[in-house]
């Protein structure tokens, strides 16, 4: 159930406008809502409420924006997240309208449900390490669910199934090869004079939305608790993985790679003379600015599909919407695409009664509410894509063309991770780096390990309880397209590039695994370059405008 592909996706072409009407009200079960009142029966905006939202977006006048009713409730700190963005432009690269979204799935489909599956399965194994995931039980009980959906959506899968090695990785070329985490996530780096040891504070989970009320005053713009901290350790489970990405700065994590590269010899694909170095032509000082710079056009993309599109609800509502169907059935036959959530959530019925077995230990209750990491649950922002997503997939995008990636020019030999200076570290309890030397070490490349990062971080949100797969497997592709026009349009301002031909441009591995040379008038395939024998990924998609 792929995104149709056109120029430019409609605005409003997603929206999923059924209505349920009670008494004479007419409310929205299935449009994006916080910060607006919703219903104390059964936590729907009223139809009044969001039509006030889309005429806004559309058109972000004074007026329609004075027009819009947030919630009344006195303890509402929260507001919109950036609803007028659609209407911004790019200074550099291709317009925010321009990429074309690979994965729009109706909220009650069977695709839907994996990826909700796939959320609770992610809150159940929050604390599990990594690297136990080959021998954990739940482990295992979420693998054999989840696989008793007939659609993986974008999940990488081995012979059609999850396995042990694909469970929870991204869509990138090379991430199932090595540990889960990227090494970018794991290696000590300098920050100037600064010596930095990637150890971060890890986050516990608030119970304030395990009840009803609790709940609803989330989705009313209240921000009723406090993000409770407990010590600092690497990344090893979902958990620490979950509080990086809870408020990480824009390009932090990306400009953070770019150090960890270069000093762990990693050299650039800039400019290159023997009497010369690169310096703002993709030398060190271009790559640090351009992971910054092409951070807010991506931010642009997302922020268009986001309100213009989609108004898809985040997992949170989902799982709210569930617990009406276990709890009130009568809304069943009442509130369209409700039994057909109900139905199809509930393959995965041994993840389903683990959740409920999980939430009465947290809270005293068998709920299906989602037991989300933040105790403020999602931005005020519509789901679909992910921002950190698109930024992910932006930034890495850049770090992959301007690193060196590739041993030849044909791009064909990738970089290992792996050298004689340059090692593979895990972590498996949280406090001490040790070696990983599993078989596949000597198959991680730089390319992969960038790649693990866009996703460590972009589905690192869906361990926080805040994004489904797609919005994060789509939004980093976003973030690719964006950044390959960006990347194009950067080439022109080069001397070297536009006058003088003495340097052509990058090499790029896709995170399909496809690879395109990036020059000042577009994208090819690279001199010399051959087909590889891996396959290219099955969501590979051509764009009109790069690539």
């Amino acid at each position: 159930m792929k995104g149709i592909e056109r120029d430019f996706q409609d605005e409003g072409l997603y929206y999923d406008l059924r209505t349920y009407t009670r008494n004479g009200t007419v409310f929205y079960p299935w449009i994006f809502s916080k910060t607006l009142a919703h219903d104390e029966q059964t936590g729907f905006p009223t139809k009044e409420d969001v039509d006030k939202v889309l005429a806004a977006e559309k058109e972000p006048t004074q007026s329609n924006l004075d027009a819009i009713v947030l919630s009344d409730s006195p303890n509402r700190v929260r507001k919109l997240e950036g609803l007028t963005n659609t209407r911004n432009k790019n200074d550099i690269g291709a317009p925010p309208e321009a990429a074309v979204f690979p994965f729009f799935y109706p909220i009650d489909s069977a695709e839907s449900a994996f990826e909700m599956a796939e959320v609770y399965a992610r809150v159940l194994l929050r604390d599990v390490p990594f690297a136990d995931y080959s021998t954990d039980p739940t482990v295992q009980m979420v693998i054999s669910a989840l696989n008793q959906f007939p659609s993986k959506t974008s999940h990488p899968t081995s012979a059609g199934l999850i396995t042990e090695k694909t469970l929870f990785r991204g869509i990138g070329q090379g991430e199932t090869v090595g540990p889960y985490i990227s090494q970018f996530l794991y290696k000590t780096h300098r920050y100037g004079a600064y010596l930095v040891e990637q150890k971060y504070e890890v986050e516990l989970d608030p119970t304030n939305m395990l009840t009803m009320d609790g709940w609803r005053a989330v989705q009313n713009g209240e921000n009723p608790a406090s993000t409770v901290r407990n010590g600092t350790a690497f990344v090893a489970t979902g958990r620490v993985v979950g509080s990086v990405v809870h408020r990480d700065p824009l390009y932090q994590l990306y400009y953070q790679a770019a150090l960890v590269a270069l000093q762990q010899g990693v050299g650039t694909e800039g400019f290159d003379h023997p009497a010369t170095t690169a310096w703002t032509t993709s030398g060190p000082p271009d790559i640090f600015a351009s992971v910054a710079h092409v951070a807010v056009g991506a931010l642009r993309t997302a922020w268009w599909q986001k309100w213009g599109v989609g108004m898809r609800i985040r997992p949170e509502a989902y799982a709210q919407r569930y617990e009406l169907a276990r709890t009130q059935p009568q809304l069943l036959s009442d509130v369209p695409g409700l039994a057909a959530l109900k139905n199809n959530i509930e393959l995965a019925t041994d993840i389903i009664n683990a959740v409920l077995a999980d939430n009465e230990a947290r809270v005293g209750n068998q709920t299906a509410l989602l037991a989300v990491m933040y105790p403020e649950g999602s931005p005020t922002h519509p789901t679909l894509p992910g921002g950190h997503a698109a930024v992910a997939g932006a930034c890495v995008t850049v770090l992959k063309a301007m690193l060196k990636t590739f041993d030849d020019d044909a791009g064909t030999i990738e970089t290992k991770w792996v050298t004689s200076s340059r090692t593979a570290s895990q972590s498996v309890d949280g406090q001490n780096l040790v070696s990983y030397s599993d078989a596949d070490a000597a198959d991680m490349t730089v390319n992969g390990e960038l790649n693990k990062l866009a996703s460590n971080v972009a589905l690192g949100r869906d361990f926080g309880g805040v994004h489904f797969r797609a919005d994060n497997d789509g939004g980093i592709l976003a973030g690719e397209d964006y950044a390959i026009s960006y990347l194009v349009e950067k080439l022109k301002a080069y001397a070297e590039a536009s006058i003088y031909n003495t340097f052509e441009g990058w090499t790029l591995q896709k995170f399909d695994g496809s690879v395109v040379k990036i020059t000042a008038s577009g994208t090819r395939r690279p001199r010399g370059w051959q087909r590889p024998l891996w396959p290219v990924h099955r969501f590979w998609r051509r764009s009109k405008y790069y690539g």
